[in-house]
């Protein structure tokens, strides 16, 4: 079992963090939209004070450019794998395939 230092136990709490504030972000947008959200609300859904938001983030805008981001990424990984839908050698098969991407794509 490895052992977890002081350090370990800062970084995984500070993502965690990050992550949340995310995940809050995310649905304080679709909520009330981008222009209507406000930091505090944000915070106020997963329990943390707005000096911590700006400790992870300079800004409202800069949230969701993170989210954008990350929603990018997400899309050209699912994209890339795009190739790979047509490799089946039954209609069947390719059905499964693309019917699978579309749920991955939905899921992003």
């Amino acid at each position: 079992m490895p052992i977890l230092t002081d350090m370990s136990v800062r970084n995984r709490n500070k993502e965690a963090t990050e992550a949340a504030l995310i995940k809050a972000a995310v649905e304080i947008f679709q909520r009330y939209g981008y222009a209507k959200a406000r930091v505090s609300d944000i915070v106020g859904l997963c329990g943390l004070s707005q000096g911590a938001f700006y400790l992870y983030f300079k800004s409202k805008e800069q949230i969701l450019r993170r989210i954008m981001h990350d929603f990018m990424e997400e899309m050209n990984q699912a994209l890339a794998d795009v190739s790979t839908i047509f490799e089946g050698e039954t209609g069947e098969e390719v059905f499964e395939s693309l019917t699978a991407f579309i749920e991955e794509m939905l899921l992003v």
